[in-house]
């Protein structure tokens, strides 16, 4: 890879608009703005009232996501100021590290959430509160680490000791800033596409697990029913969620053009001043976009308030069935485990006021129990024994006759 020269002529602290940059920042200024007024409506009136949201992780995630996209709009806006004195002027750092934190909090943050549905829907993993802290601390203080290292440790570092966030810092310091900036936004736009892709197919039923190794298996159009049959419940319940999931790379895509046009201007191509500025308007969208997508999905997710919490039952209390004079279900391979659980509830004997059983049931009854697959039941809230069936093991014949 060659060197990369610095050009003294183009290190300046001023520089005057013509009439097509004024324009161009104009139109820039503009699109930062819209996505500004999208992004704290959204924080203020969307996310408090989206019921689907709330009890979820994805909920901190999605606001962490909006707050980077306030960042990213306010340092755009505040270009506004340029108009006025008609040229740029390198004034300070705070615009500059608020614009940086923005664009590099959105490619974190849209990774993430991206992540988490990977995690949730393909890999079908859980999160606690404690991962959900630590994933908030560390995308946060990777993006002030990013956001410090540039006019501190490269600047200082550097030889020629120009402002990192000046007007020449792009053409100070431009492998710096390529690798600080647009490398996590292609890093966060491809990784999503490829999370995306395979939560998709997982979902649709195309990508199954046999035996613990992906496979992927596609039918003809017209024969989709096909995909059903591997499918679980969760797939059922979110395939039409994640065909709207699947939509959000779209923000990430965003970057895709501006960093085209920087990367190559790095490279000493001439790219014209309509495709910059375009791409910029285009990149300055991205809350916007965001936003869309938001209100586009935030319907599909259930009210996690109103749903029953799947916990399995780590003890089974064997008072309370003997009580009732109900055997719990239990998985046995012979008869005497299932008489000996029955043995153990200390069941009394059926009261002399209940009728008699029928003939055929004590014959029944010594069929199940040399088979292994019954135990007999007996209490004070059944009027005879009753049978409490229990399914074979696994590859066991059945012989009910």
């Amino acid at each position: 890879m060659p060197a990369i020269e610095i050009n003294p002529t183009r290190l300046e602290s001023t520089h005057t608009y013509d009439i097509y940059e004024f324009n161009g920042v104009l139109w820039i200024s503009i699109s930062g703005a819209i996505s500004l007024l999208a992004a704290i409506l959204a924080l203020l009136l969307v996310i408090p009232r989206s019921k689907g949201y709330k009890g979820t992780h994805i909920l901190g995630y999605f606001v962490s996501l909006l707050i980077s996209n306030v960042f990213q709009s306010s340092g755009t806006v505040m270009n506004a100021r340029w108009l006025s004195l008609q040229q740029r002027l390198s004034d300070g750092i705070l615009r500059c590290a608020i614009k940086q934190a923005g664009n590099v909090g959105n490619a974190i943050w849209s990774l993430n959430i991206s992540i988490h549905l990977f995690n949730i829907l393909f890999l079908r993993w859980t999160s606690n509160r404690v991962a959900f802290v630590a994933v908030l601390t560390l995308g946060w203080g990777l993006v002030i680490g990013v956001v410090i290292i540039g006019p501190t440790a490269i600047q200082v570092a550097h030889p020629t000791h120009y402002p990192y966030f000046g007007i020449s810092g792009s053409c100070a310091y431009p492998r710096e800033q390529r690798f600080l900036e647009y490398l996590f936004e292609y890093i966060s736009a491809g990784t999503s596409f490829i999370l995306y892709t395979s939560i998709l197919l997982r979902v649709r039923g195309n990508l199954v697990f046999v035996s613990g190794m992906p496979h992927l298996r596609f039918v003809p159009r017209g024969q989709s029913w096909k995909l059903s049959i591997l499918r679980d419940f969760i797939d059922s319940s979110m395939l039409r969620v994640v065909h709207q999931m699947v939509w959000h790379p779209v923000n990430s895509c965003s970057s895709f053009p501006i960093g085209l046009a920087r990367l190559s201007e790095f490279a000493g191509v001439h790219v014209p001043e309509w495709a910059v500025l375009s791409t910029a308007v285009v990149f300055n969208l991205t809350g916007f976009v965001n936003v869309l997508l938001l209100l586009a999905t935030r319907r599909l997710f259930p009210d996690t308030h109103s749903l029953p919490k799947f916990k399995p039952r780590k003890t089974i209390d064997f008072s309370i069935s003997a009580r009732n004079g109900i055997t719990p279900f239990m998985s046995s391979e012979t008869g005497a485990l299932a008489t000996n659980v029955s043995a153990s509830l200390s069941l009394s004997p059926r009261p002399e006021s209940h009728p008699p059983a029928s003939p055929l049931v004590p014959a029944l009854f010594g069929h199940l129990r040399e088979s292994g697959t019954g135990t007999i039941c007996d209490g004070p809230m059944l009027s005879e024994p009753s049978i409490c069936y229990i399914p074979p093991p696994l590859g066991t014949p059945w012989n009910l006759t």
